[in-house]
């Protein structure tokens, strides 16, 4: 049964991803890496205790994110001209 469940993994998608953006490096293609990682900076003390005192706020957004903040980044990118937000979803 084990070797079922094993024989039928598929590969891990981060995996996959990184191979990918690896053999196109390989091919002098120019790859933007978004990936966080572990940060080499130490977390100022000011924000671990903020996430102290709010980590019994363990929800998660809504799918499209805080309605403020994508009213704010859509203005911001209009006015900036960079493009322009259809905040209807």
């Amino acid at each position: 049964m084990l070797k079922n469940l094993v024989k039928d993994l598929k590969p891990s998608s981060t995996l996959l991803i990184n191979e990918t953006s690896r053999k196109l490096e390989e091919q002098g293609k120019k790859i933007y890496k978004f990936g966080f990682g572990q940060s080499p900076f130490k977390v100022p003390e000011d924000v671990v205790e903020e996430l102290k005192n709010n980590a019994h706020q363990n929800k998660y957004l809504p799918m499209q994110g805080l309605s403020e903040l994508r009213n704010v980044v859509a203005k911001y990118t209009s006015k900036k001209k960079i493009m322009t937000i259809n905040l209807k979803m």
